[in-house]
């Protein structure tokens, strides 16, 4: 996938964001174990149009 340029309107206006709400991130947990630290969701998204290109865990290792 090419992050540079947003494939539904091809602007260059990408930014990158993390997911939350109000103060806090969203987060990902582990399934299997619930004990497991939690990592923050990572997205680059396109700033003009608000299409989402991609995302990733900051720190998948936390899941593990």
């Amino acid at each position: 996938m090419n992050d540079d340029q947003c494939p539904k309107c091809n602007s260059n206006n990408i930014k990158k964001g993390a997911l939350g709400t109000g103060f806090k991130f969203v987060q990902m947990f582990s399934y299997d174990n619930s004990r497991n630290k939690p990592s923050k969701i990572i997205s680059y998204y396109c700033s003009d149009c608000g299409y989402i290109l991609s995302s990733y865990l900051k720190n998948p290792s936390n899941l593990d």
